[in-house]
């Protein structure tokens, strides 16, 4: 038998919606990361699409521009793609397509390069006949309209240095480097424009490199004993002068900076000897007299020494010699008789051509680093002669 159905109050409802016990999506968290990278891609998608016709639109825009610049621009002088202009330096114009450009990208390349070189060629000219600050300009324009033209950059360097402006000087020469730091001349000047700031310790990390890439290279042994002679290191100085005198063995430069280091060390014998090698090599600098009068005197030969100082008179002046032989090492020649008897007839002479233009300062008279490169060689021919006053 079949229990009869409970019997429900009168008022009693009954729910018939559907019950669910659990929900349709399995795994909310891996549904929420679904819909998150969904959005994403379509937002990646979007922006790769805008930024390609931004692409577009501002290579069109900047080709029509040079379009523009290169039928309007006036060219010195023109060559054909067939026979581009010769370059000293390693620019390489077949790198320089610049993207959908093309040919006329290149030919506006060569266009600046030969530019560049005109300019430079007409500075190399005002150099030659002294005129340094123009030809400085010239070499600045040619940099402004061709910035890799290294050749430009040295020359300028090299002139800065001549100028004495040595902040200028490195700023060139260590751009130089950059571009070709295997050139040991340039290591060698970016030393002296160091040198002449009295950075002497970065100076001597230059001139060390550019031994090290040329054991040949001389101007910078030289330089190296000038360092250490001004760090008081004599040994160093010594050691550096001997290579140098190895492969440049008639510089009187080095020879006096020898002689001068004997001296300093009592080998008053030594040192005469070098001054004497160095005076058959140049015996019209008044700078080697000098210092052969001041060793002889040391060595207690007064004749001998006052033998040098007139013929240093007849080199620079009365007034010159006079100023040197005021020096401590000619005291005891002073005082003998014919220590006596030069000074009375060297001050009168000096009197007498008191009115007459001195053009020779021994107190001036430096021993400086040697810069390398045959722009050098014209900056110091441009230079007064010695025994003359700038």
């Amino acid at each position: 038998m079949q229990k009869p159905a409970p019997e429900r109050a009168a008022d009693e409802t009954v729910d018939e919606r559907p019950v669910h016990t659990r929900s349709p999506i399995h795994d909310p968290w891996r549904h929420i990361l679904m819909m998150n990278l969904r959005t994403f891609i379509i937002v990646a998608v979007g922006m790769s699409v805008f930024f390609m016709l931004a692409m577009f639109t501002s290579i069109r825009a900047w080709r029509m521009k040079e379009l523009r610049a290169t039928s309007t621009k006036p060219v010195a002088a023109t060559h054909s793609e067939e026979s581009p202009p010769v370059v000293k330096d390693p620019i390489r114009l077949g790198d320089m397509s610049w993207g959908p450009l093309g040919g006329s990208s290149r030919k506006s390349t060569a266009d600046a390069v030969h530019a560049a070189l005109l300019l430079t060629t007409r500075a190399d000219a005002l150099v030659a006949s002294g005129d340094t600050r123009e030809a400085i300009d010239l070499y600045t324009e040619a940099l402004t309209v061709w910035p890799h033209l290294t050749a430009a950059r040295i020359k300028l360097g090299r002139l800065y240095l001549s100028l004495k402006d040595y902040i200028r000087a490195q700023e060139y020469l260590e751009e130089a480097v950059e571009n070709d730091p295997g050139a040991a001349d340039l290591l060698n000047d970016l030393g002296v424009a160091y040198y002449h700031q009295r950075r002497i310790t970065t100076a001597i990390k230059q001139f060390k490199s550019a031994v090290l890439l040329d054991n040949r290279y001389s101007p910078s042994y030289f330089n190296l004993a000038l360092c250490h002679l001004s760090m008081a290191d004599q040994n160093s100085s010594r050691d550096y002068l001997y290579k140098y005198l190895l492969l440049v063995p008639d510089d009187t430069r080095a020879l006096k900076q020898k002689a001068f280091l004997d001296a300093a060390e009592g080998d008053y014998t030594n040192a005469m000897a070098t001054l004497e090698r160095a005076i058959m090599v140049d015996s019209n600098w008044p700078a080697l007299r000098f210092d052969a009068a001041a060793t002889l005197a040391l060595m207690g030969k007064g004749d001998e020494a006052i033998a040098h100082l007139q013929a240093a008179e007849t080199m620079a002046s009365p007034s010159a010699v006079y100023l040197v032989y005021q020096q401590p090492a000619f005291r005891e020649v002073r005082l003998s008789e014919s220590g006596r008897a030069y000074l009375k007839a060297l001050v009168e002479r000096a009197r007498d051509r008191a009115s007459s233009k001195e053009t020779y300062n021994p107190l001036r008279d430096v021993i400086e680093p040697i810069v390398s490169g045959p722009q050098a060689d014209e900056v110091v021919n441009a230079e007064p002669a010695r025994g003359q006053e700038p």
